[in-house]
């Protein structure tokens, strides 16, 4: 048990660090922004997931308060009333029963998913995948394609993630990952994590082997599945320099049905992907999905990892389209 001066003592070295880093960020002349970056130009670690939820409830209560002419409402008075107008959902186990009935198209952002399977080869990592695919299909029954937007490395390098590579920093002896074949890091009976996490090139097979190995998926539904992945990226022909052409992916579709699981599958070459954020990608799919939706049916965008960027991508396309 900690005597209560040492508990003080503890206090004060905590709000000495915290002082001192605010410091060192507000003196830096290498960035306009001392107050929100480090000298380094990485954001100091922040509770993202939960930060933007408490914005989005606050711009929600504001919006509500202001289109209904009532008087401000504090924020668990706003979040009450839009739950009790089913507007907004939070924390629930289920997704709402008027969802599962009318979602037809969905989007899902797998970025992060393959960095925390604990696949050991590349046939289970493709088990994890369609055990989720099988579990989403159960959770919207009326769903007919699903598109897996991928990260594509090769138009956003790891190197400009600055922000959370430096809270994913750790100190580690040296790899040699680097050196490894793509069949050493990825294949049906190789799956080397640390390989796939630590380098640039092992992200890039983790985030194409689903697109190259799609028709091995075991699912046997009423489902097409579109793959958004940089496993079919355009190369530059150019003679003239600089090159002034624009790189893009052509995404995978895959057809399966219920009687005998996978059927075939094709290059979409009419859809030029340029987006290397998947969750950007997601916002190509959802705007152009309309077209294959009737009165009364509805999409959604799946994120299967704690990071909501989607949210507010997704919000700004509505307020800018609609």
């Amino acid at each position: 048990m900690k005597s209560e001066r040492d508990m003080k003592e503890d206090k004060r070295k905590k709000e000495v660090t915290r002082k001192s880093k605010q410091i060192d960020r507000l003196s830096s002349e290498m960035n306009t922004c001392q107050a929100i970056v480090k000298p380094d130009c990485s954001k100091p670690k922040v509770q993202k997931a939960t930060g933007i939820q408490k914005a989005l409830m606050q711009l929600l209560v504001k919006s509500m308060t202001q289109l209904s002419d009532k008087t401000d409402l504090d924020l668990n008075d706003g979040k009450l009333t839009l739950e009790n107008n089913n507007l907004i959902t939070l924390s629930s186990p289920h997704i709402p029963v008027d969802v599962q009935r009318t979602v037809k198209f969905a989007t899902l952002e797998f970025a992060g998913f393959k960095f925390s399977s604990f696949a050991h080869t590349g046939t289970e990592y493709l088990h994890h995948i369609e055990q989720n695919i099988i579990k989403i299909k159960h959770q919207l029954p009326c769903l007919k394609h699903l598109v897996i937007c991928e990260e594509k490395y090769k138009f956003t390098p790891d190197d400009f993630k600055a922000a959370t590579r430096a809270q994913r920093k750790v100190t580690t002896n040296y790899s040699i990952s680097h050196l490894k074949t793509s069949e050493e890091v990825l294949s049906s009976d190789k799956f080397d994590k640390p390989s796939l996490v630590g380098t640039s090139e092992g992200k890039s097979l983790a985030s194409t082997y689903l697109a190259k190995n799609v028709e091995d998926l075991r699912i046997k539904e009423n489902i097409t599945i579109d793959v958004d992945s940089e496993l079919h990226l355009t190369t530059c022909c150019c003679k003239d320099k600089p090159c002034k052409c624009f790189p893009f992916c052509t995404p995978v579709r895959a057809y399966f049905n219920a009687r005998d699981g996978f059927t075939r599958k094709e290059l979409l070459h009419d859809i030029k992907q340029c987006k290397g954020e998947a969750e950007m990608s997601q916002i190509d799919w959802l705007i152009n999905c309309p077209t294959q939706l009737l009165q009364g049916d509805s999409c959604a965008s799946i994120v299967s990892s704690g990071d909501i960027d989607a949210v507010v991508l997704h919000l700004f396309t509505l307020s800018h389209l609609y």
